[in-house]
């Protein structure tokens, strides 16, 4: 699973687009930029690593109330995301 997941993280265009427009910003001329790049990516997986494992660990904590009444929550969840959409389209520019 780990293996599957990297490839899709590596190969989705989307991010690699992202980064390719949003690192050079704060790319400093002088240093090399394999050592900036290495910088941004591991700060870059380091916060990825973390938010990831809050979610995991708040999804464990969540998993039992769910169970119990997560039949009300998706329809709780629907209707907000109806209302939503309702609002969008009253709403103008």
């Amino acid at each position: 699973m780990f293996n599957q997941g990297f490839l899709v993280a590596v190969s989705n265009p989307k991010a690699l687009i992202f980064f390719a427009a949003f690192l050079p910003q704060f790319m400093a001329p002088g240093v090399l930029y394999p050592v900036q790049l290495a910088v941004f990516g591991g700060t870059f997986v380091v916060v990825e690593i973390v938010y990831e494992l809050l979610l995991a660990v708040m999804a464990q904590r969540i998993a039992p109330w769910l169970t119990r009444h997560g039949r009300w929550f998706n329809r709780a969840a629907g209707v907000t995301f109806v209302g939503i959409g309702a609002a969008l389209t009253t709403a103008s520019r």
